[in-house]
């Protein structure tokens, strides 16, 4: 799209005011999919940076240059309602797979390759796919996780913790069927907001925000903020007391 666009533009053109405009009204072309409008923004960027590296322009026409697509989704949760309701009207492994998200806030891909080698008595232990496997989440075993764990028939086809109906390993089909059972109850929230979930879990099973924090790489402040804004008050308070 930027060589239809844009092949045949001298470079020096890059430099000149007026080329800001062309390239906004080229992007206003794709509106009606405004993720796909600024991958092709942030496509021409690097390509301008490479420029810029290369010697051949001294500035950026597309920085500071507004996206189009906004997204939102910080403190949003899976209030306890709203999973007891997901759960009654979907199969037994998706159930399983949505309490167990509730309360460790693995990351869909994570949560699917789960084996029980990866969970110890006092912790699940698994590398990250969004590190690329570099790093590691620990994530302690708290009362309410080990009591379900517990629960989680084992299959002799399969090491994962979650299995599809056939008791093999979720391959496909996984978020296809969680899209379809959460539009049978009508909540529209995605599966990664199951993280916020485990993080209040797991502050009422008696973690503190700072290893909250450290589990999520959040800050502490946004820990703080979200277990005010859904941990109940009479909660909160009898936590306090039992620590006190």
């Amino acid at each position: 799209r930027i060589q239809e666009k844009f092949g045949a533009t001298r470079i020096a053109a890059f430099e000149r005011p007026l080329i800001k405009v062309a390239i906004r009204k080229w992007r206003d072309q794709f509106k009606a999919t405004p993720r796909s409008a600024d991958v092709a923004l942030e496509v021409l960027s690097r390509l301008l940076t490479f420029g810029i590296d290369e010697g051949k322009l001294m500035t950026n026409a597309v920085a500071g240059m507004p996206r189009l697509y906004k997204s939102d989704r910080s403190m949003i949760i899976w209030t306890q309602a709203e999973i007891d309701l997901l759960i009654s009207k979907s199969s037994p492994q998706m159930a399983r797979a949505v309490r167990l998200a509730s309360l460790t806030g693995l990351r869909t891909s994570d949560l699917l390759r789960l084996q029980w080698n990866h969970i110890h008595d006092l912790s699940i232990e698994i590398t990250t796919g969004k590190s690329s496997h570099r790093k590691e989440t620990l994530i302690p075993m708290y009362g309410e996780l080990r009591d379900f764990l517990a629960t989680i028939p084992r299959s002799s086809q399969s090491l994962t913790v979650l299995n599809n109906e056939d008791g093999e390993r979720w391959r496909g089909g996984f978020g296809s069927s969680f899209q379809k059972a959460k539009k049978r109850v009508g909540i529209d929230k995605h599966f990664h907001d199951y993280r916020g979930t485990a993080a209040t879990r797991m502050y009422i099973g008696g973690m503190t925000e700072r290893e909250i924090a450290e589990i999520f790489t959040w800050s502490e402040d946004y820990v703080a903020a979200m277990i005010r804004k859904y941990v109940k008050k009479d909660e909160l308070l009898r936590d306090r007391i039992r620590r006190l």
